[in-house]
């Protein structure tokens, strides 16, 4: 057959096509959510959450939507109002914006991690226990304009133990900082708490253990009174938090010792003034075990010169490091023995810095403390390093 003039022959390319769907609605993970379609993007928002507010599990926000894969992007007024969470809450890596009063009345919520640079509200985080926040990726530099009195936490700090690479909440009670070193830091506490057990390590990496070594200075703001806190071996705590906590520390470790120091450094500080400072140093603390264990060996109480106080000061001097050594027979933290320990060594530590020479100019005395045993009981020593500075 001819075709007829004029018409048009019909062909798959111009059969007219399905139309798409520019919204698609669903329920995932207990939360209904609208997928947009603008062009090639795909975005989600969820709408509302039908779970269990009080799942012993907890709540947990979806990143993205599994069935499709498309990132959600907007949370709503809401959503989590009275829920229960058992972990840290981690935003969705793609969020864009977010409601007012989302976690309003909910339990649990400690710390949050952000990722992206989103919109909020004023109130998005009104009516919730929220008090950390960590801003990682493209989160770093949002300008926050949610009220709230909340601490903030980076990437790229530098601390004692190294730069902060990460952050970790093991047990949604503490937020811990991963550094480059391979240690993990302390570096706040949730509230309310009445006692915490700081772990050895904490797992942030796959099949390796990260050793917790050091507690920030600001780790204790939170709380609102002081609590029992008890140290793994080898886990030092800021000096200025010696009387912001109950220290529980086994006899004789790494952590004892510092604890010793601090509390030590404290009663001479206290006795002499603030001229010059006294500051806890690691690195006398361990030349003080190396002399306690050498002196527990050879010394007994006649040798030491069987003083009434059990305690003996020897001094040497160089021009630009001053050293000083005291040592008693006996634990002298029994408070009458602690204030006799302590005045004896504030004395000889203001005679000497009467005596530093004009040029050396006094900075800082360093100090650490030690226990050992001998056949009749305890060794303490102190080694001191009157740091000047020419």
């Amino acid at each position: 057959m001819l075709d007829t003039p004029g018409t048009a022959k019909p062909t798959a390319a111009s059969t007219p096509a399905s139309p798409v769907p520019q919204r698609e609605t669903g329920t995932e993970d207990g939360f209904t959510y609208v997928i947009r379609r603008k062009e090639t993007q795909e975005t989600a928002a969820l709408v509302e959450y039908l779970g269990d507010r009080e799942h012993p599990a907890g709540v947990f926000l979806p990143d993205r939507v599994r069935r499709s894969s498309v990132p959600v992007t907007d949370l709503p007024d809401n959503l989590c109002a009275g829920c229960t969470f058992r972990e840290a809450v981690e935003l969705p890596h793609s969020l864009e914006r977010i409601g007012s009063r989302v976690f309003q009345g909910s339990r649990g919520l400690h710390f949050l991690f952000a990722y992206s640079p989103f919109q909020m509200q004023r109130d998005s985080f009104a009516g919730c226990a929220l008090q950390s926040v960590v801003l990682l990726d493209g989160a770093a530099s949002i300008q926050w304009t949610a009220e709230g009195d909340y601490r903030f936490f980076r990437t790229g700090t530098e601390t004692p133990y190294g730069t902060v690479l990460d952050y970790d909440v093991p047990d949604n009670r503490a937020l811990y900082a991963i550094t480059d070193q391979n240690t993990a830091i302390l570096v706040d506490l949730a509230e309310p708490l009445t006692e915490y057990t700081v772990p050895q390590t904490i797992s942030f990496y796959p099949d390796h253990l990260t050793p917790v070594r050091w507690i920030d200075r600001s780790a204790l703001d939170h709380l609102s009174r002081k609590i029992p806190i008890r140290l793994p071996a080898s886990c030092l705590f800021h000096a200025s938090l010696s009387a912001g906590a109950t220290w529980k520390t086994e006899p004789n470790t790494l952590a004892d010792m510092w604890r010793l120091t601090c509390k030590l450094a404290q009663g001479i500080q206290a006795v002499q003034g603030c001229t010059p400072p006294i500051e806890p140093s690691l690195e006398l603390i361990q030349v003080a075990a190396a002399r306690a264990a050498e002196y527990a060996e050879v010394c007994s109480w006649t040798s030491l010169g069987g003083n009434p106080d059990g305690l003996l000061v020897k001094v040497r001097s160089t021009p630009y490091l001053q050293f000083m050594e005291a040592y008693a027979m006996g634990c002298p933290w029994e408070e009458d023995g602690y204030r006799r320990f302590c005045k004896k060594i504030a004395k000889q530590i203001t005679e000497e810095a009467r005596r530093d020479p004009a040029e050396c100019r006094l900075r800082k005395i360093g100090i650490g403390y030690c226990t050992a045993k001998d056949a009749k009981g305890d060794i303490s020593w102190v080694t001191f390093g009157c740091i000047t500075a020419g």
